[in-house]
C-alpha cells in the first residue's frame, strides 16, 4: 500500500516509538501527528521508555501528549431482552480447551439469536506507524497483547533499518533526518500538511542540520520549500533558540561564570564540576546541550570547550573549532568515541578530574597538531 493510501484511508492512527530521546525526532513525531490531525485523523503516540523532561516539555507545549499504555481492544455482546426474555446468564471457563462458554437460560420459549448483537469496542486503530521498530515481535508483551496492530492494520515504518514485514510502507531515514524524510514523503503523497505541522517539521530540520551549532554547507532545499509554502523560518529559529527550560538556563549561566582562557594555547574553556551540577539540580538525561557554546563569540580563540561533570570524574565535552584546518572538533571528539562535525562535536571522557581539565585539553590539542 502506498503512503498516501495508508494515510488517507486510515482514520485512527497509532504511533509506536521505543525512544524519544532527541529533539529532531520529537519534532518529527509531533509534526507528523499535526499533519494527520489537520487531515481529520485521530492520532495517539505510544512509547514504552522514559522520556527526558525537556522532550516531555516540548510535547506538552505542542498539546501532543503520549501514551504509556496502549488501550485494549474490546468486544461487546448485547442481548436485547425486550425481544427475548432472559432468566439468567452463566459462563464456564474450559481451561483445557481454552474456551469460555456462556449459557443463557431464556425466560420463555421465544428466545432468538437475533436478539444477540456483537460489536467491537474500546480502542480500534486501523493504521500503525512504527519508528525504528524493524521487528515488532521484539516488543514482547506489546506484540502479544495487541497482535492486530501488526497483522491487521496498515503499517508504516519510519527509520534507517529494514522492517521484517514486506507489506509495510517504508520512509527511510538512512540518508537524512526524520523530519526531512517525513516532509518529503508527505509532499510526494500530496497530503495537505497545514501550517502548524510544517513548522514542527521545519524545527526538526533546523535541529537535524544543527544550524545553530555549526556552519553547515549542506543543501537546504527542504527548508526553502517549507518556507515558500508558509512555514515561518524566523519563528522556527526562535523556537529552537529559546527552548531551554530553567534548569538548562541555570546550567548555561554557570558555564558562563566559569569561563577561563589558557595562556599555552588559543583556548577558551569552562568547567562545571560535579558539586556545581548537583547544586543546580540537573541530571545528565535532562541536560539540553544543543546550540553553540555561549562564550564562543570571537575567532581570537581557535578552540572553545565546555566540560560538564554530570557524574563524578565523568565529563561531557562540547568542542567547537574556529580554525578547523588546524584543530578539527570531530577529530578531537573521535579520540573519545564522540561525534559531530569539524566545527562542533560532543564526546564523553572518564577519569578526568575537574582540576585536570585544562592540562588534558592542552595535551589532546597538541597531540592533534603532531
Amino acid at each position: 500500500m502506498s503512503l498516501k493510501d495508508s494515510l488517507v484511508k486510515g482514520t485512527n492512527i497509532l504511533f509506536i516509538v521505543q525512544k524519544i530521546d532527541e529533539f529532531e525526532k520529537a519534532y518529527a513525531i509531533i509534526g507528523l501527528a499535526k499533519v494527520l490531525k489537520n487531515a481529520g485523523k485521530s492520532v495517539d503516540i505510544y512509547t514504552n521508555n522514559p522520556v527526558p523532561s525537556y522532550i516531555s516539555d516540548l510535547f506538552e507545549k505542542a498539546q501532543t501528549l503520549f501514551l504509556t499504555d496502549i488501550p485494549p481492544r474490546t468486544f461487546e455482546i448485547t442481548v436485547d431482552y425486550a425481544k427475548s426474555r432472559i432468566e439468567k446468564i452463566v459462563y464456564d471457563d474450559h481451561v483445557d480447551q481454552k474456551k469460555l462458554k456462556f449459557y443463557i437460560t431464556p425466560g420463555d420459549t421465544n428466545f432468538s439469536f437475533d436478539s444477540v448483537q456483537m460489536k467491537e469496542g474500546g480502542a480500534r486503530y486501523d493504521t500503525t506507524i512504527l519508528f525504528d521498530i524493524e521487528d515488532p515481535k521484539k516488543l514482547s508483551s506489546i506484540y502479544d497483547n495487541h497482535e492486530y496492530l501488526f497483522k491487521e492494520n496498515s503499517i508504516v515504518y519510519i527509520g534507517d533499518g529494514k522492517p521484517t514485514f514486506s507489506s509495510a510502507t517504508v520512509i527511510s531515514t538512512k540518508d537524512s533526518s526524520y523530519s526531512e524524510e517525513i516532509y518529503n514523503a508527505i509532499k510526494s503523497a500530496k497530503v495537505d500538511m497545514g501550517k502548524e505541522g510544517m513548522e514542527y517539521l521545519l524545527n526538526g530540520i533546523i535541529n537535524a542540520r544543527k544550524l545553530l551549532e555549526s556552519r553547515s554547507d549542506a543543501p537546504i532545499d527542504s527548508i526553502s520549500k517549507l518556507v515558500s509554502e508558509g512555514a515561518n523560518f524566523a519563528k522556527s529559529l526562535d523556537s529552537v533558540y529559546f527552548s531551554k527550560n530553567k534548569l538548562n538556563a541555570d546550567l548555561q549561566i554557570k558555564v558562563m561564570q566559569n569561563v577561563k582562557t589558557s595562556s599555552k594555547a588559543s583556548l577558551v574553556f569552562s568547567v562545571v564540576n560535579h558539586a556545581e551540577v548537583e547544586a543546580i539540580g540537573i541530571k545528565k538525561d535532562d541536560a539540553d546541550l544543543r546550540g553553540r557554546i555561549p562564550f564562543n563569540i570571537t575567532k581570537e580563540y581557535k578552540v572553545a570547550v565546555v566540560a560538564i561533570e554530570f557524574e563524578k570524574n565523568a565529563h561531557t565535552l562540547i568542542i567547537e573549532s574556529n580554525s578547523s584546518e588546524e584543530y578539527s572538533a570531530i577529530d578531537f571528539a573521535r579520540i573519545f568515541g564522540g561525534d559531530g562535525d569539524e566545527n562542533h562535536s560532543v564526546c564523553e571522557v572518564k577519569y578526568w578530574e575537574s582540576s585536570e581539565i585544562e592540562d588534558n585539553l592542552l595535551d589532546t590539542l597538541f597531540g592533534l597538531k603532531q
